[in-house]
């Protein structure tokens, strides 16, 4: 008779093994007292790692060129690089900023006593004179108490006075660039009472926090860069939905040899010329209407409709990509359909060769000589010098 599964178990010397009751308790083993120690040991170095770690990033404001790893300030780089939400990396630089000013509050997230978290809401609104009263406060109360109260203190307060509508105004004109000889500029010059200003000034600083910036532009130094970039954004828009498209289509002049060779000959309609670059990029975008012509100013060709990428691919490219498609970006804010062949070389508007990027990315591709594509549903980006760009942390040593 063939032996079963029960006839081959070995008991164990001394007899089988009696099943344990659950009045018994648990299995032998470290002590509740050891185990509650060794997990406080633990998070008082989990602390002092966090404390190291934010150092290192305020070190590294000053020293890291974000732009050669394809970031746009140091957050974008921690979001990107390590997968820190973007929001949550924000804070993590401005706490970084903190820790000098803060020696009481940072000792003690050092120590272990005080969270990152709580550290994170605290850094927004603590002062040196303050420290001891706030440190007592919050280690008593939730996270969430002192996030309200960072959220109340740095509330901005709109002015609510109001000067005469007859000062009113609004003037844009091209000039010329005295620093740069033969470069042109758009001005813009608008004069507002304090009401109206306040909700002008909130609609550009609300965008302004989900426009990216450009390589050089991050920090305070490049605010006014973000908010002149955020009111493009909310021109654009309004474009994209104007009901008449044809007088709400910006046109764009280009010679033949302009987009298929990058020779000079590009130019707005009723504005200065543009770079060849800037005309690719700026086709990629809907309600540009690119003229290909010839010396002369004959139209040779136009860039027809059904090259921009339609409300249902945009759609679909959403679904597909998520946002942004450079690595541990993400942004689904501004984005536009990249063509990874440009149009007028003969790039194709479908899926299979476009990616969405957002409108930093888009320059960094354009402009700046990084370059992207898409070999097996994967986008590949590789830097300016040709070298592929590797997302994540570098790899730690054997």
């Amino acid at each position: 008779m063939a032996a079963t599964a029960l006839d081959l178990r070995r008991e164990p010397p001394g007899g089988p093994v009696r099943p344990r009751r659950w009045e018994e308790g648990p299995p032998p083993g470290p002590s509740h007292e050891d185990a509650l120690e060794r997990l406080e040991r633990a998070h008082a170095r989990m602390g002092e790692a966090t404390y190291a770690f934010l150092s290192e990033v305020g070190r590294a404001e000053a020293k890291v060129a974000t732009r050669e790893e394809g970031c746009r300030n140091l957050a974008h780089l921690l979001c990107c690089r390590f997968g820190l939400p973007f929001a949550r990396a924000h804070r993590v630089v401005e706490a970084a900023r903190a820790l000098p000013r803060l020696p009481l509050l940072s000792g003690e997230l050092r120590r272990g006593r005080l969270s990152l978290d709580k550290f994170l809401e605290l850094a927004r609104f603590a002062t040196r004179e303050r420290e001891a009263e706030l440190l007592g406060w919050a280690l008593r109360v939730p996270v969430g108490e002192i996030r309200f109260r960072a959220d109340a203190e740095a509330r901005p307060r709109i002015s609510r006075e109001r000067e005469g509508h007859a000062a009113r105004r609004l003037d844009w004109w091209w000039s010329s660039d005295p620093e740069r000889p033969g470069a042109r500029r758009f001005r813009l010059s608008c004069e507002l009472p304090p009401a109206e200003g306040s909700v002008v000034a909130r609609a550009i600083s609300r965008a302004a926090q989900a426009v990216p910036a450009l390589p050089g532009e991050e920090g305070r130094e490049g605010a006014a860069a973000r908010r002149a970039d955020a009111l493009v954004a909310l021109a654009r828009a309004r474009l994209r939905s104007d009901p008449d498209p044809e007088r709400a289509t910006v046109v764009v002049h280009a010679n033949w040899n302009a987009l298929t060779r990058g020779r000079r000959g590009a130019y707005l309609e009723g504005g200065p010329p543009i770079h060849p670059e800037t005309a690719r990029r700026i086709a990629c975008s809907a309600r540009i209407e690119v003229l290909f012509e010839d010396g002369e100013g004959r139209v040779l060709a136009r860039a027809p409709a059904r090259r921009r990428t339609p409300a249902w691919m945009l759609r679909q490219l959403l679904h597909r990509d998520r946002g942004c498609v450079f690595p541990g970006c993400g942004t689904r804010s501004h984005l536009q359909a990249h063509h990874l062949t440009p149009v007028s070389l003969g790039g194709p508007t479908d899926p299979e060769h476009e990616g969405l990027l957002c409108a930093f990315h888009h320059v960094l591709v354009h402009e700046l000589g990084w370059g992207l594509r898409r070999e097996g549903g994967r986008f590949v980006w590789t830097r300016p010098d040709g070298m592929p760009y590797l997302p994540g942390p570098s790899p730690g040593p054997p």
